[in-house]
């Protein structure tokens, strides 16, 4: 039997085999574990329930990051974040040959700056953090920061540039380089918010918790009256 032969069988026999995705009673696509829509969900999104999630998905989120950078402007953290961003968009313009070098001309072209890439990337990570049975935060999220850095757009409105238009691989690349160079900061970032809207909540709850009730008992004249408890 041939090379050739032999994959076709091979490949004809895993074929018959069910989709490894949880739940999913499909065959298998070619060689792959998935069949052909989670294949393609794995590839396009690191994960068989991955999907492109919509800045309109996570516009809470970044009014949180909106307001933290507003009254953090002067932050060493927040600054080398903004200066992450807005250096590679100008390399790309000045020097070329640079990483995702096509979508960072365009980012520049439509306006788009450093801060509001980090605060595209911050909502994600936040969204991600906060709700990571929706968007879990190891290979999705690295696909997702990926995706939302190279599809924000401000023609029409945000985000509406393709994802078709971003290839798997770079958007992979791109959310690594990412995490690899900013984790740290957006990480802090996620946890500001969660210990503001930790202590916000527990404001709520002592504000909220109910108040012994009292009896007022009159002494005799001149004398102040006696508050007790029920």
């Amino acid at each position: 039997m041939s090379i050739r032969a032999s994959f076709r069988e091979r490949q004809r026999e895993n074929e018959h085999r069910m989709c490894k995705a949880k739940g999913c009673n499909l065959h298998r696509a070619g060689m792959s574990g998935w069949c052909s829509t989670h294949q393609h969900r794995v590839v396009h999104f690191g994960h068989t329930d991955g999907k492109r999630w919509f800045p309109k998905e996570f516009e809470k989120e970044r009014l949180k990051v909106k307001a933290l950078l507003q009254v953090n402007p002067d932050h060493p953290g927040i600054k080398q974040g903004v200066k992450f961003f807005q250096d590679w968009i100008e390399k790309a313009c000045t020097l070329g040959h640079q990483f995702a070098q096509k979508q960072m001309l365009r980012l520049q072209d439509e306006g788009i700056t450093g801060e509001m890439l980090l605060v595209e990337c911050a909502s994600i990570w936040l969204f991600s953090h906060l709700t990571p049975w929706a968007l879990p935060t190891e290979l999705p999220l690295t696909y997702a920061l990926g995706i939302t850095m190279l599809t924000l757009s401000t023609v029409y409105k945000v985000g509406c540039t393709s994802v078709r238009d971003v290839p798997p691989k770079l958007r992979r690349e791109v959310g690594q380089y990412i995490r690899s160079s900013i984790g740290l900061l957006l990480m802090n970032i996620y946890k500001t918010v969660e210990r503001a809207d930790s202590e916000a909540e527990d404001r709520r709850k002592a504000m909220a918790e109910p108040l012994v009730p009292h009896i007022v008992i009159q002494k005799a004249e001149g004398e102040p009256p006696e508050v007790r408890p029920l």
